[in-house]
């Protein structure tokens, strides 16, 4: 870490400027512009998101509560969702951040082209497929860490975002994440730290991977058991 970023922190441990959570979602989660590229009809494909589905969802700290009663209630026809892309903490994940760990206890650590992936081969093997494809023919040129999906897992991030409640009727998800860090949950999650462009490339892979799903002539295709909906979620 350096001294000089160490002593601006210390400076806000007793700032309550926002809680750690809110921060790291508000300025992790959120997409970031870039100029609509036309499709061949001249459609842009960032409209076709727009009628397509964008979801944001309250109270995920308190327990999916907002993902859980929109799976249960949905406002479109439930088969209609062909997948789900969950973004939450997308602004951070360097060298010097501590991701998480191993279900072995190793310590991750982040990188300049680092990005956590959860699920998303766990219901659907051509998701996770067509995103390895899209980060590689985009040239998005991002590392994949698969390390915190692994079964059994004792952190369980698989049951603990909003992507869940949706996989639990057996949709497609992908939770894309750089991971924890030091100011997680802490009064010094402060925007100052969040990585601007890398950022933008993360949203930049998961709209060309909705692009790319949207556009298939097919669902993408579930070969893995789904789940009892009703039961609880094991990783």
């Amino acid at each position: 870490m350096e001294p000089h970023r160490a002593s601006r922190r210390g400076r806000r441990r007793g700032q309550a400027r926002h809680a750690g959570a809110a921060g790291a979602r508000r300025f992790g989660a959120r997409r970031v512009p870039r100029p609509a590229r036309c499709r061949g009809d001249g459609r842009s494909p960032r409209l076709d998101l727009e009628r397509r589905g964008r979801r944001r969802h309250t109270a995920e700290e308190k327990g999916l509560l907002g993902s859980r009663y929109f799976t249960d209630h949905p406002t479109v026809p439930r088969d209609s969702i062909v997948a789900q892309l969950n973004m939450d903490m997308v602004g951070r994940g360097s060298a010097d951040d501590e991701t998480g760990r191993t279900k072995d206890s190793v310590p991750l650590h982040g990188g300049p082209h680092y990005l956590q992936l959860v699920g998303s081969r766990r219901l659907s093997t051509e998701l996770g497929d067509l995103i390895e494809t899209v980060n590689k023919d985009g040239r998005h040129g991002l590392a994949f860490d698969y390390a915190m999906d692994a079964d059994g897992h004792p952190s369980n991030i698989y049951c603990r975002s909003d992507h869940y409640e949706y996989a639990r009727y057996g949709i497609p998800i992908t939770f894309f994440t750089t991971g924890l860090h030091s100011d997680y949950h802490q009064v010094t999650d402060e925007p100052e730290y969040i990585d601007y462009a890398h950022m933008a490339r993360v949203a930049s892979l998961v709209e060309d991977v909705a692009v790319r799903v949207a556009d298939l002539d097919h669902r993408v295709v579930v070969d893995h058991p789904r789940p009892d909906p009703t039961a609880p979620c094991r990783q």
